[in-house]
């Protein structure tokens, strides 16, 4: 296995937090030990020159989880902000497209294999109904 940099790790971390945030403008999102890792290293080693204020962190954790739609977007939308603004960058709005636009696509691939499955038990039924009546 390679070796990776602690700048590929950096970007990596940061991407876990692009797909969240993405994940988190339709719905409140499902924290996960490998997110909270990410945040944690951002945290930790993000910014080598000093630590960054652990406050966007923990207001990103949390925020994601906030039940009303508005409130949620608003609040993950301000705390990554401030995570790329502690860790000294500023945040890349075409990344942040590139997340949001495969966030919306998997979502219409969901409703499609919904209505597809449920279209299959429409005609599983209008089938199972024209028997009884031929019977």
């Amino acid at each position: 296995m390679r070796r990776v940099g602690a700048e590929r790790i950096r970007q990596l971390a940061l991407e876990a937090v692009e797909e969240a945030a993405a994940v988190a403008l339709r719905a409140p999102v499902q924290r996960s030990r490998a997110l909270a890792v990410a945040l944690a290293w951002l945290l930790h080693f993000g910014r080598p020159s000093s630590p960054p204020p652990r406050w966007p962190f923990t207001h990103f954790w949390d925020a994601l989880a906030v039940e009303r739609d508005h409130d949620r977007q608003v609040s993950v939308t301000a705390a990554a902000n401030a995570i790329y603004l502690a860790l000294g960058e500023k945040r890349n709005h075409d990344q942040v497209a590139i997340f949001r636009d495969a966030q919306a696509a998997a979502e219409v691939a969901r409703a499609a294999a919904l209505a597809r499955e449920q279209a299959g038990k429409r005609r599983a039924g209008m089938n199972e109904a024209a028997r009884d009546r031929s019977a």
